[in-house]
């Protein structure tokens, strides 16, 4: 669902799949573990691989816009979440334990 990258003091967060009520605790815990483990000054979310993303998904990302500015940081959203033609979903993916697919 996620795969973390750091340049300097950005983290970029990389998702993938769906991001519902079920997949959002999940997301929101693991970006705030890699925001404290990298000590990132800046947070990107990176939504390219993003097929689908209810309420849940909005406050997720304004949860950790809001915890990058008490760390003094900041936060951003890149690449509109694509939906491709037919519905079906990209393989660029892995799971949280490695596993590549959809979720």
């Amino acid at each position: 669902m996620l795969q973390c990258t750091q340049q300097g003091d950005a983290l970029t967060v990389h998702l993938c799949g769906e991001i519902d009520h079920c997949a959002a605790e999940g997301l929101r815990n693991e970006i705030e573990m890699q925001i404290v483990r990298q000590n990132a000054k800046r947070l990107i979310l990176d939504f390219s691989q993003v097929t689908f993303m209810d309420s849940s998904g909005v406050g997720m990302i304004i949860g950790r816009y809001k915890t990058m500015h008490a760390r003094g940081g900041s936060g951003a959203a890149a690449d509109r979440p694509v939906i491709p033609s037919g519905g079906a979903a990209s393989n660029h993916c892995h799971h949280r334990d490695g596993r590549a697919g959809n979720t």
